[in-house]
């Protein structure tokens, strides 16, 4: 049986079967609601989010409580508080789910190692 996950990845990415188990083993399956936080302002996060179906949202408030719109994401996106999570610090933007919305939640600091001794993963 094909895996649609695998067929989409290779498609975009060119990867290997064995790349794809060892993102297995990095990722987790979640689903958000309209309106739930994958990542707050102000928290820090060692997460990055592919996106599978919905639309997430990402922006910044400021001092005056206006809300900064950073990027939109649509299916096939991969989301990453990039600040947050190079820096350890954190993050600047918020991400929140537009509408209900399903991702893969990847552990990026172990998808980091991964990269330093695997070009393919580097790739990515």
């Amino acid at each position: 049986m094909d895996d649609p996950n695998f067929e989409f990845l290779n498609s975009k990415f060119h990867i290997s079967k064995e790349v794809y188990t060892v993102l297995q083993g990095l990722s987790t399956f979640r689903k958000f609601k309209q309106g739930e936080m994958l990542v707050e302002q102000g928290t820090k996060s060692d997460k990055m989010f592919f996106v599978v179906s919905g639309l997430l949202w990402a922006y910044h408030v400021l001092e005056t409580g206006k809300e900064i719109t950073k990027n939109l994401y649509t299916p096939f996106s991969f989301v990453r508080p990039f600040s947050s999570i190079i820096k350890d610090e954190p993050s600047y933007l918020s991400h929140v789910a537009l509408v209900d919305s399903a991702v893969y939640e990847i552990n990026f600091k172990g998808f980091l190692k991964h990269v330093e001794n695997n070009l393919e993963m580097s790739h990515l």
